[in-house]
């Protein structure tokens, strides 16, 4: 029923905008509890393990929850040196759509996957806040 509904939503709009009010509630949801788990001191190794989630989808969940709330988020930043080789990719590699997470590495070995998503994020936004 909901493949018909999702496949032919002009001809059932009513349950459609129902279907899509839930799917988003459920996401923020889930988005709410992984922040919530987060700042509470858990890693996103453990939140994912708990969540039964990739530690990929955690790591989208913070990002998201710092969208949502900039000021209350608990988004940990990286060190000088970290900055610094990512600036260092950056540079090199401009077009930081295509990155590759092993590639990061070569430039700050010590990199998690949440910091390079985080610094991709933060260039999404840096470009954004540019045009």
């Amino acid at each position: 029923f909901i493949t018909i509904i999702r496949d032919n939503h002009s001809d059932f709009p009513l349950f459609y905008s129902l279907l899509e009010d839930e799917i988003a509630l459920t996401k923020e949801d889930s988005c709410l509890k992984s922040a919530k788990l987060f700042s509470e001191g858990f890693s996103l190794e453990e939140i994912a393990q708990m969540r039964h989630l990739k530690v990929s989808t955690v790591t989208d969940h913070l990002i998201e929850d710092y969208i949502i709330n900039p000021s209350e988020s608990k988004l940990q930043t990286y060190s000088e040196e970290k900055e610094q080789a990512l600036a260092l990719f950056y540079q090199e590699q401009p077009n930081f759509y295509r990155w590759v997470f092993k590639e990061a590495l070569s430039y700050a070995p010590s990199l998690t996957f949440y910091e390079f998503k985080f610094y991709q994020f933060r260039l999404v936004e840096e470009g954004k806040s540019h045009v």
